[in-house]
């Protein structure tokens, strides 16, 4: 287990730049349109606070047609997991496993693509009791 590296940044590229901020915001992130006088128009940012780590979330434009390599898969824990894939299926966000959410003894789970084809798991833990 790696102790001394932390996450601080995670930037990806869209050439579905408006479609991808609905499709986070929808399951949780709170992106909105961010200017910094450099590179371009603008692109969309959000500051997740996760204990003491601010881990800095962003969306930057690709060009039209232009292939997403990486990254390839990313993973959420959310609260709410059957309302956001209800609110997922509405957008016509596809479900990639079917059987959506898989239900453990200590999760639930839940994959999906974003616009630009990731793979994006979202998953919901159980709360002790």
């Amino acid at each position: 287990m790696t102790t001394n590296v932390v996450v601080s940044r995670i930037t990806l590229f869209s050439s579905k730049m408006d479609l991808a901020a609905e499709f986070y915001n929808a399951i949780g992130l709170n992106l909105g349109k961010s200017v910094h006088g450099w590179g371009p128009g603008y692109n969309y940012l959000d500051v997740i606070r996760n204990k003491e780590q601010d881990i800095i979330f962003e969306i930057y434009p690709l060009a039209y047609g232009t292939p997403v390599v990486s990254p390839q898969g990313l993973g959420f824990d959310i609260e709410g997991l059957q309302q956001t894939l209800q609110k997922l299926v509405a957008m016509d966000v596809p479900v990639i496993r079917p059987g959506n959410p898989r239900v453990y003894s200590h999760c639930s789970l839940a994959v999906v693509r974003d616009p630009d084809g990731r793979s994006v798991t979202l998953t919901q833990h159980r709360r002790e009791e």
